[in-house]
């Protein structure tokens, strides 16, 4: 997948991770895919740049694999 960032989905970002779907631990758990869904302390890994389309809303170049991480509204 080439370069690789951290994406903390925004608050009132349309692409919040779904539970137990994070990449990382946090405060509230020690292991990738124990998050609370929402919760915006964790973060998946997503290709550079999109990350900022996914928090603005746009789904469009969103490999599968990372859409079913996430909620999208429909």
């Amino acid at each position: 997948m080439g370069n690789m960032e951290k994406c903390h989905p925004v608050k009132g970002g349309k692409g919040l991770i779904k539970a137990n779907k994070a990449d990382c631990k946090g405060s509230s758990h020690s292991c990738a895919g124990q998050n609370k869904a929402g919760d915006l302390e964790s973060w998946i890994m997503v290709p550079t740049g999109l990350c900022g389309k996914i928090n603005s809303g746009n789904f469009d170049e969103v490999p599968p694999a990372i859409k079913a991480k996430l909620e999208i509204p429909s």
